[in-house]
């Protein structure tokens, strides 16, 4: 993951004239790695989050979602209930 933060930070260096993406390296992480974050630093996590695995398959439902949207694609209604519903665990679960 550092070496795709900094991958994308020297892009950054090369096209002076667009805007940065972020001043925080966590802006340079695509939403696939934000799971793997947690869980690479499971002690950090792990009282507020049930377990990886409820992580994991919520994180994966997102990200296929977010992959329609990017390449250009429109969500079903039911695809945006998923989202509506993952994000309602999420919040009732971290408070």
């Amino acid at each position: 993951m550092k070496d795709s933060v900094n991958n994308l930070k020297k892009q950054e260096e090369k096209n002076k004239y667009h805007s940065n993406r972020s001043s925080t390296e966590i802006g340079y992480t695509m939403l696939g790695n934000l799971g793997q974050i947690i869980i690479a630093n499971w002690d950090d996590f792990s009282d507020i989050i049930p377990n990886q695995a409820w992580l994991t398959s919520r994180m994966d439902n997102i990200e296929m979602s977010r992959n329609i949207i990017m390449h250009t694609g429109v969500l079903p209604i039911d695809e945006i209930e998923r989202i509506e519903s993952i994000v309602r665990d999420l919040l009732r679960q971290i408070g």
